[in-house]
């Protein structure tokens, strides 16, 4: 197994590309997203990340998360909030990770799950619709 700044060469991806980017990462202080955050930072890019409050102790505090991005606390529920990060990050690249992902709490809270996993992405689209500057988009979603 590679270690070390090799490692991340080792599994294709090419730091040029990344160098510089902008990206908005939602649910960018989730487990995933934390991981995604480190990887993003090697690679050069210039994260905005957007999400809900860290837990205590969790991945992100541990990597010292909000010191490795424009970190920004919001609800992808917020429309409004969305749109706002949206136009100020101007990224060229959006990966949208923010969502409810848990079962049991879908089963007790369903209508919080349908609004912050169906709308929390048409919200990130349309505040993607608003860019003046092509930009990509990856959207993860979940089975809920």
């Amino acid at each position: 197994m590679a270690s070390g700044r090799g490692a991340v060469e080792n599994v294709g991806l090419n730091r040029e590309f990344w160098r510089g980017r902008r990206v908005l990462l939602t649910g960018h202080t989730g487990f995933k997203g934390s991981w995604l955050l480190l990887l993003l930072e090697s690679l050069g890019a210039k994260v905005t990340g957007v999400s809900l409050a860290p837990g205590t102790g969790g991945l992100f505090d541990q990597i010292g998360g909000a010191h490795r991005c424009a970190h920004t606390v919001s609800d992808i529920r917020d429309d409004v909030a969305i749109r706002a990060i949206t136009a100020t990050a101007q990224p060229e690249i959006i990966l949208h990770l923010a969502a409810q992902p848990l079962v049991r709490r879908s089963y007790r809270h369903p209508v919080e799950t349908w609004e912050t996993n169906v709308m929390g992405t048409i919200h990130v689209l349309e505040a993607l619709r608003e860019l003046t500057k092509p930009c990509a988009a990856v959207l993860v979603t979940t089975d809920k």
